[in-house]
């Protein structure tokens, strides 16, 4: 059940009035005039108290507006514009990034109704403040599924909306009346009230119009994609901050900077989650200034309404191609998580160039849009400027996140990297793994260290550790914990193994068949091969054979593989040339993968091995997200699956029956106990994933008296 907090308007003038607006314009309706503050997914104890402590004493009325009223099907919704400082650092709406603080007014199908009611709310001067009766608390409601049907006259008429329809009217309102009018006679009424709040609302203080800088060229600014408003959330990386992280990472970071006065900085402003975390927690005079940039322009506008009264800047352009800012002591940020595939490939080009000058290194060009944002910051920065930026954390992992780890240890001061429990994604629209990275624009000491941390919060980690800023230069890639130190003289899977991928075929689903299935279409049996299931379904470790060398699993499964010509096939084997044909009616020869092959059908050679080890997984209660299994079977296996084939090393030592198979594959599954930190790739939601050079680096948990004879041996 979805749980949302919604602020109540109870002014004695306005409320009345919009509530029977509401009420001509839908009749049924029994909302009464409120603003949607938060619907909450996820939150903490302490985070809900934040909620339920608030009060709001005033709220500023902006302007009439409308959702949907430029498309041709689907409802309209009119509503009232609205604003408020203590409820805006407050607002998380992830799902809507670009939606404004409003109450509803109309909703319904009948667009040319819609208007007219809009076009009557915008001859009112709005832009005014309301007083609220009393120091307002927000109201916690459980959205129940389904709708309630049954509405009571009570629900829908009450004595001060009855009153008041009859001092504005002269008409005498009814429940029968109510839902009886006519359209003309709906829009009449509206537009007596809309003269009656007019009138009664001319002495409430008014608000200035904000204004919004340009930069870049404004709506034809060159941005990282050409489509970036027909994207979706994990397309053009947008993610919305929850207001109680980005009240944490502000705190952490006011606390680093000290006593003087702020010159704020966001490259990614959004919403102005981060500002306005600021301005709840210093003084408005403390902060000197505040820029933030943002690309869309309509985003920026709105952002701009909200806070530039407190004195944020908002310049519309891009900023990755901003120069000449003013120095910025303070910057903090979300930057949009972009992977390189959907940046404009011209775009992505000059881009790396830039940030290579600007940094001085080679980026990678599989770099994400992050990456640019966070180096290219560093010109934004003052002297012992603190920034903090909220990324995803594979740029500890990845090689294009070499340049980050690289600009962390000699070009800036690291303070603190908190990493996120990957079964705690941060954002409620996206299972992104994210961490918090936080440092000072200052080279660093040989001596320096930075605090590593993860689970929990920043305040409150799972665990934490000093690092020696000396020692990350030295790693190829980092990990919260370090790796095991007791581990790293032990003797590497690359020391015993060479690992290849599985088999890549390039249509999955034509190439592997149940193998009953492959029998009943005709494809010959020396045309077939063995082949793994996918391993979650595998519930053994140990595979044992059948007499055909098939592996003894649930579903047993064969790939097609064949080196004969198709008019040597259709000679001699017809059925089997009859499901080829269907392939290529498919449009299988136009996939890069299989159209690069001299015979289309003939897969990738692999013999069969007795270690495999699964390339990615999240895991369950039975099985790590990594595992290894020992194959006794004939089968090979796709390239969700990696081989491990013992090395000569290894195979001398088998053959010569110093170790057994069984000894190989409990060291390699004691491996798994440890979790392969440090040689993973983690992402939301726990996902892990390991590639072939990874998997060779990793150490050995244990060093058998078996293992240090052949590896001695192998010296001499």
């Amino acid at each position: 059940m979805a749980t949302v907090f919604v602020l109540y308007i109870n002014d004695p003038v306005v409320t009345p009035c919009l509530e029977l607006i509401r009420k001509i314009s839908n009749p049924f309706s029994k909302s009464k005039p409120h603003i949607t503050v938060r619907y909450v997914e996820k939150l903490q104890k302490n985070d809900l108290k934040i909620y339920s402590e608030t009060k709001v004493s005033e709220i500023s009325l902006i302007e009439p507006d409308s959702f949907d009223s430029n498309e041709d099907n689907g409802n309209i919704v009119i509503f009232i514009k609205c604003a408020s400082d203590i409820l805006e650092t407050l607002s998380h709406k992830p799902h809507f990034p670009d939606s404004v603080f409003h109450i509803t007014l109309y909703e319904g199908s009948d667009k040319a109704f819609g208007l007219k009611i809009l076009k009557l709310l915008k001859n009112i001067e709005w832009r005014f403040l309301v007083n609220l009766k009393e120091e307002t608390e927000l109201t916690r409601i459980e959205l129940k599924t389904g709708k309630d049907k049954r509405t009571k006259k009570s629900d829908l008429l009450s004595t001060e909306i009855i009153d008041l329809f009859y001092n504005i009217t002269g008409f005498q309102l009814t429940y029968d009346s109510l839902i009886n009018f006519s359209k003309k006679e709906r829009i009449s009424f509206i537009s007596y009230i809309c003269d009656y709040l007019s009138t009664h609302t001319k002495a409430f203080k008014r608000i200035k119009n904000s204004n919004i800088g340009s930069y870049g060229g404004g709506d034809n600014i060159s941005i990282w994609s050409k489509n970036l408003n027909n994207l979706t959330d994990n397309q053009n990386g947008f993610y919305l901050t929850p207001p109680e992280l980005a009240i944490e990472i502000t705190k952490y970071s006011l606390d680093l900077l000290g006593n003087e006065a702020i010159n704020f900085g966001n490259p990614a402003v959004g919403t102005g989650v981060f500002f306005g975390a600021l301005c709840n927690l210093v003084p408005v005079e403390k902060i000197a200034s505040a820029i933030g940039i943002e690309v869309i322009p309509k985003r920026a506008k709105t952002t701009s309404e909200r806070w530039s009264h407190k004195g944020l800047q908002v310049l519309m352009g891009d900023y990755l191609h901003m120069d000449k800012l003013p120095k910025r002591n303070l910057i903090l940020a979300n930057p949009p998580y972009v992977r390189y595939q959907h940046i404009e490939k011209e775009y992505g080009q000059l881009l790396r160039q830039r940030a290579s000058i600007d940094i001085g290194m080679k980026i990678g060009g599989q770099s994400g849009l992050y990456v640019y944002f966070l180096l290219i910051s560093h010109r934004w920065m003052s002297d012992n400027a603190i920034a903090a930026w909220l990324i995803p954390s594979e740029f500890m992992e990845t090689n294009y996140g070499h340049s980050i780890r690289i600009y962390l240890t000699k070009n800036v001061e690291l303070i603190r990297i908190h990493r996120f429990d990957f079964n705690d994604p941060q954002f409620e629209n996206a299972r992104v793994s994210s961490c918090i990275v936080v440092f000072k624009n200052k080279k660093p000491s040989e001596n320096h260290t930075a605090t590593f941390s993860c689970g929990g919060t920043l305040t409150s980690p799972n665990l934490r550790e000093i690092v020696k800023i000396s020692q990350l230069k030295n790693d190829r890639r980092w990990s919260i914990p370090k790796i095991k130190k007791e581990n790293l003289n032990n003797p590497k899977i690359g020391d015993l193994f060479t690992v290849k991928r599985g088999i890549a075929t390039g249509a999955n689903d034509f190439f592997i068949l149940k193998r009953s299935e492959a029998e009943q279409i005709g494809i010959p049996d020396i045309f077939l091969k063995p082949i793994l299931p996918k391993a979650r379904t595998i519930e053994n470790d140990v595979i044992e054979k059948d007499k055909d060398g098939y592996p003894i699993v649930k579903k047993q499964l064969s790939i097609i593989d064949c080196d004969l010509s198709e008019e040597n096939i259709k000679k001699s084997y017809p059925q089997f040339y009859k499901y080829l044909q269907s392939g290529i009616e498919k449009g299988l020869l136009s996939r890069s993968l299989i159209r690069a092959r001299k015979i289309w059908y003939s897969q990738e050679k692999r013999n069969p091995t007795y270690f495999l080890c699964t390339y990615m997984g999240r895991g369950s209660k039975n099985f790590y997200p990594i595992r290894f299994l020992f194959n006794k079977s004939d089968a090979v296996a796709t390239n969700s699956y990696l081989f491990l084939y013992p090395n000569e090393i290894l195979s001398n030592a088998i053959n010569e029956n110093t170790v057994s198979l069984e000894e190989i594959f409990n060291l390699l599954k004691d491996i798994e106990k440890s979790g392969f930190e440090g040689y993973t790739r983690v992402y939301g939601g726990g996902l892990k994933k390991i590639e072939p050079k990874d998997l060779l680096e990793v150490h050995l948990t244990e060093n058998p008296s078996w293992l240090k004879d052949i590896m001695n041996k192998e010296l001499f």
